[in-house]
Parts: structure tokens; C-alpha cells; sequence
């Protein structure tokens, strides 16, 4: 599946949003003029974005607590 872009809808699921930036790929010539797939992201932007993710809601649930 090839990702120029990564439409949310409010319909959309927290899991199918995941799978969305986990499938993501796009597409590029190597310097043999080959074409080549590639994922958008790799494993540790996958674990920075779930972890900004993740302090992001730490953060607002503290200040929603005071």
C-alpha cells in the first residue's frame, strides 16, 4: 500500500489509525534506477510516536487532575 498522505476521519479507530502509520510506505528509485518500496517508519520512529503519544496524555491527564 502505497502512503502520500495519511487521512484520519473521526470514524477511524485508535487501532486502524496504529496500522495506518505502521503500514505506511512509499516509493523511491535507487541509484541502479530501481524502483524500491520502503516503509515510511522505521521500528524506533514507530516507538518515539507512540511514546510522545503516550507522555503527550500523561501530561494532560495531570493537568486535568489539578
Amino acid at each position: 500500500m502505497m502512503t502520500e498522505e495519511i487521512k484520519i476521519t473521526p470514524y477511524d479507530t485508535p487501532w486502524e489509525i496504529a496500522c495506518m502509520l505502521i503500514g505506511a510506505k512509499y516509493e523511491y528509485q535507487n541509484i541502479l534506477n530501481e524502483t524500491v518500496v520502503s516503509n515510511f517508519f522505521d521500528i524506533e520512529d514507530l516507538r518515539r510516536i507512540g511514546e510522545h503519544l503516550i507522555n503527550y496524555c500523561n501530561v494532560e491527564q495531570e493537568k486535568n487532575k489539578e
